[in-house]
């Protein structure tokens, strides 16, 4: 008999994920994982979309640009689970993508903050860039490596899924700047 797993064992797995350890069918989907995660993913979002060099927004443009992006994520996650007939794994699969890029924007902050300070034509500005490019390629190789293990694809497809859905969530959020 499989004992219930508890809130910090499935932190734990979602911790996991980030480094290619566990899968996502690990992760027990409850309400209080949800909401910290959630709250967290928005807080973190909203802080990086705050520094962002270039960028200056409004408190409604920030919050319409964290909902369409989360909704267009959600929708199409629950989409391809949907088609795929696996259902069973969409919460699972959508809190660990989540928790990889929360990770990955927790760890990018710090680089962002450094690049965006950095004055013109500076070494460290290419270096930064470098490692903001590095993590978000790791962003997308876990992402690839949850939706290989949920939708039972090729682990390139799901990196190339992950990879399109990040062009859809951005190509919404140059259209509401516009």
């Amino acid at each position: 008999m499989e004992s219930e797993q508890t809130f910090l064992q499935s932190v734990q797995h979602l911790l996991k994920l980030c480094i290619f350890k566990s899968e996502p069918k690990l992760v027990k989907a409850r309400l209080p994982l949800i909401l910290l995660l959630i709250s967290t993913y928005v807080m973190i979002a909203t802080t990086t979309l705050v520094i962002t060099p270039g960028i200056k927004l409004t408190p409604a443009l920030t919050a319409a640009l964290l909902s369409s992006g989360l909704l267009t994520s959600i929708a199409v996650l629950w989409l391809l689970h949907f088609f795929k007939g696996a259902q069973s794994l969409f919460f699972p699969a959508l809190l660990s993508i989540f928790s990889v890029h929360t990770m990955v924007m927790i760890i990018n902050l710090p680089a962002l903050l450094f690049y965006s300070k950095l004055p013109q034509n500076n070494l460290a500005s290419p270096l930064t860039m470098t490692l903001m490019l590095i993590l978000l390629g790791w962003g997308l190789a876990a992402t690839g490596r949850i939706l290989h293990f949920s939708l039972d694809i090729d682990h390139v497809l799901g990196s190339a899924i992950a990879l399109s859905l990040m062009f859809i969530v951005r190509l919404i959020g140059i259209t509401i700047l516009s």
